[in-house]
């Protein structure tokens, strides 16, 4: 499964935790997610599942000339 349909999962999960040079793993491994159609160790998190997500910044940003 791809990183971004995993994140998904991790995204919403009570297990995840941050790592600043991998990014969301999984508290239980300290790894990056591994399964292909869902995990074992999957925990959702109401708090966390409905939290609105952000939007992307705007890509004005990137066309503005400096």
């Amino acid at each position: 499964m791809e990183r971004e349909k995993q994140l998904r999962f991790c995204k919403i999960c009570k297990n995840q935790k941050f790592d600043i040079k991998q990014g969301i793993i999984c508290g239980l491994t300290e790894q990056k997610a591994t399964f292909d159609l869902e995990c074992a160790q999957f925990e959702e998190d109401a708090k966390l599942k409905d939290m609105p997500v952000a939007d992307p910044l705007p890509n004005t940003l990137q066309k503005r000339k400096w």
